[in-house]
């Protein structure tokens, strides 16, 4: 039963053990299931309370990471697109400033 599969894996939750879909899904299905608990006034097993807190945490970590990923090669791409007029402006107003601040 892939459920049973579903609760092994929210049981011995680890972030780095699955890609951003699989987290996604495991978040889904902890959902899920504590609102099942919920509905039979069932308290709710530890390692289903710590899966609610840890994974959306893991959710959240992943796509940021993800974002300054692609943040980081869209800077590149644009950095590459620079005149050397730009780059030339960009060094001087860089040099600059250091040299201010050393004085």
């Amino acid at each position: 039963m892939q459920s049973n599969c579903q609760i092994e894996k929210l049981k011995s939750f680890s972030a780095t053990k699955y890609t951003l879909e699989d987290l996604i899904a495991l978040s889904a299905f902890a959902k899920a299931l504590h609102a099942e608990y919920a509905l039979f006034s069932v308290q709710s097993p530890e390692w289903l309370t710590r899966a609610l807190r840890d994974v959306p945490v893991a959710i959240k970590e992943r796509n940021r990471a993800e974002i300054e990923r692609r943040l980081s090669a869209a800077k590149s791409r644009r950095a590459s697109l620079k005149t050397a007029d730009e780059r030339r402006k960009e060094a001087d107003a860089e040099i600059a400033e250091l040299e201010a601040i050393l004085g």
